[in-house]
């Protein structure tokens, strides 16, 4: 985690905050709202990456604020995996899911989407090989 932090941030505005998820429940409505990616189910745990565009919105446009906090979520993403692949682990960042089905009454999700928007996942799995 603490390398994800180091990531560079745009006009350094810590917008991104990582929910840390480990409930198989949880993990598994995860797996089903991204197009129904069933090794995400296999993953002990899977990071919800979230960014509240408002810090960004107050000097940036409202195009520029959501492209800003994608790249910051994508760059802490980027160097949590690297950082996996040192303990050989691996994962993915999964930008592509149904926001409308995000799993509420989930307490890990929940607690931050008040303000807070999820952007990605990052499930952290162990690697095919492993197993071979």
């Amino acid at each position: 985690m603490e390398t994800g932090y180091a990531a560079y941030e745009v006009e350094n505005i810590g917008s991104t905050r990582v929910i840390f998820v480990e409930t198989e429940d949880t993990i598994s409505k995860i797996a089903e709202i991204s197009n129904n990616q069933n090794w995400i189910r296999d993953a002990p745990a899977v990071l919800v990456m979230c960014s509240d565009t408002k810090l960004h919105k107050k000097i940036h446009t409202k195009k520029d604020a959501e492209i800003f906090s994608i790249q910051n979520c994508s760059m802490i993403s980027q160097n949590i995996l690297l950082s996996a692949s040192e303990f050989n682990l691996a994962g993915a960042i999964i930008n592509n899911f149904d926001e409308k089905k995000l799993p509420v009454g989930q307490r890990e999700i929940d607690d931050a989407h008040e303000h807070y928007k999820p952007i990605q996942f990052v499930p952290v799995i162990l690697p095919v090989s492993y197993y071979s």
